[in-house]
């Protein structure tokens, strides 16, 4: 995802559970951190809300989506608990959009209360575009 007013690009990784935070025009990376601890885990899908400056990130095997903070220094701020195994995010306002492949459905949570809004079935995988 993208932080057009700090210009960064924040990427995780899947199998080693890390963010990076690059600068966009150079991709220096200025910023690497461990997203968990867990091994048995896999990360997903990211999304950065800019009105909150949070990076969203999704951890399967946990359940649960990973909020840092996007200033000097990221760090962890908040653990969101979905009911589904989360993949892709999605931004739209307030609102993270979170497809659940493996129950396809999408849920919907709040990024000011922290708190689940919404679940919509859909009849198959859904994916979001960047």
């Amino acid at each position: 995802s993208y932080d057009e007013e700090r210009n960064r690009l924040f990427l995780n990784t899947e199998l080693t559970n890390e963010l990076f935070v690059l600068e966009a025009n150079t991709l220096k990376v200025l910023d690497r951190i461990r997203i968990t601890e867990n091994r048995s885990c896999f990360s997903g899908g990211n999304a950065y809300y800019p009105q909150g400056k949070l990076i969203c990130i999704s951890m399967r095997c946990e359940n649960r989506i990973y909020l840092f903070s996007n200033d000097d220094k990221i760090k962890l701020v908040h653990k969101i608990q979905t009911k589904k195994m989360p993949r892709d995010l999605k931004v739209i306002g307030d609102q993270l959009f979170v497809t659940c492949v493996d129950d396809d459905c999408v849920e919907v949570f709040s990024l000011t209360s922290f708190s689940k809004l919404n679940e919509i079935a859909v009849k198959q995988p859904v994916t979001f575009s960047m």
